[in-house]
């Protein structure tokens, strides 16, 4: 994300999942890291190209992008193999929609 032009610190914490609860991040697209960008919530390995996006289009309602789980070849996750993922984008209500599939 750094080489994309994110400044992101690194802030461990134990409570976690209290700050995916307080966000609203519906436990079916929950990863391994929560970030907020410009009021966005990135949960996740996101692709840097779809942050990038949908800070861009800003899709009416939409309160975050996840990569749910921690998939082999999604960023960070690089390996000898690849499998499909989806990238998911969530509203306040806890609705889930399929926002691209990499």
């Amino acid at each position: 994300m750094n080489e994309n032009g994110f400044d992101l610190g690194i802030t461990p914490s134990e409570k976690m999942n209290e700050l995916k609860i307080a966000l609203g991040i519906p436990e079916k697209v929950r990863g391994c890291h929560t970030t907020v960008i410009d009021g966005i919530i990135v949960e996740g390995h996101v692709p840097a190209d779809l942050v990038q996006r949908i800070l861009r289009e800003r899709p009416e309602g939409i309160i975050g992008i996840s990569v749910p789980n921690m998939p082999m070849g999604s960023p960070g996750m690089e390996g000898a193999y690849k499998e499909d993922y989806p990238v998911v984008v969530f509203d306040a209500k806890g609705k889930i929609f399929l926002y691209e599939m990499r």
